[in-house]
């Protein structure tokens, strides 16, 4: 996601942010799947499977950010 000014340059809309090891976060799949997942070793970890996941990713939130954080 790039927006144009009128100068004709490029800036990012979206600012990565670091991701908590100790969180989890509610992930939009391209397929329109939502996965709870957990961020390690560089990337995401399904907390259904703890397998990775591979999907393009749409949209990210931490739970804590939805209060849904350790709830369980």
């Amino acid at each position: 996601m790039k927006k144009t000014t009128n100068t004709t340059e490029e800036k990012a809309l979206l600012k990565p942010f670091p991701f908590n090891s100790e969180e989890e976060y509610l992930l939009k799949l391209s397929n329109g799947r939502y996965v709870v997942a957990y961020w390690d070793c560089n990337g995401f970890i399904s907390h259904y499977d703890d397998d990775t996941v591979e999907e393009e990713i749409e949209s990210i939130v931490s739970l804590k950010e939805l209060g849904l954080w350790k709830l369980y």
